[in-house]
């Protein structure tokens, strides 16, 4: 009796220890080049769109904790360019124009590893008495969450392209 028993109970632990074994999909991810700003995806994208609201500005060196690296670069890029002067100084990080005054970034879901590299958020915006939404790219850099991308959703877009991306790209 007592072997069955032991017999029955080694490949449940077995099957068991199998089912709560995870590999990560990526075991490298990645580096970081600047400064980073301490949360997940959903902290650190709500911290970003609370400092461009009070600050009132576009000074990517300012924002550039928020930042991936990437983007940083494509920003510093497009600030030498004389064609993109009057997209830099229009909101380049919202559909519209001219700033928010409030941003209500959702939540993101728990992420119960690091298998997560990026993270699509949307992000409620208001001015006055319109509202609207977009969504911000969240990626992971390191042990970093930074904004990535913008993706324009808020119906009248100022920017050339659907995304912030595509809009500092050379077409």
């Amino acid at each position: 009796m007592r072997y069955s028993a032991l017999a029955l109970f080694m490949p449940c632990a077995l099957l068991l220890s199998a089912c709560t074994t995870v590999t990560p999909a990526f075991n490298d991810i990645g580096t970081r080049n600047g400064p980073c700003v301490e949360g997940g995806p959903d902290t650190v994208a709500q911290k970003f769109y609370d400092a461009r609201i009070q600050n009132r500005n576009n000074d990517i060196t300012a924002l550039r904790p928020y930042l991936s690296d990437d983007l940083a670069a494509m920003l510093n890029d497009a600030s030498r360019d004389t064609s993109r002067t009057a997209l830099l100084k229009s909101d380049l990080f919202s559909s519209r124009s001219t700033l928010p005054e409030s941003a209500k970034v959702a939540s993101a879901s728990t992420i119960p590893n690091t298998d997560a590299r990026n993270i699509p958020l949307r992000v409620e915006l208001k001015q006055g008495s319109e509202s609207w939404q977009d969504e911000v790219l969240m990626i992971r850099e390191g042990q970093c969450w930074a904004v990535d991308d913008v993706r324009y959703l808020g119906g009248s877009v100022h920017a050339p392209a659907g995304t912030l991306r595509q809009s500092l790209e050379k077409r």
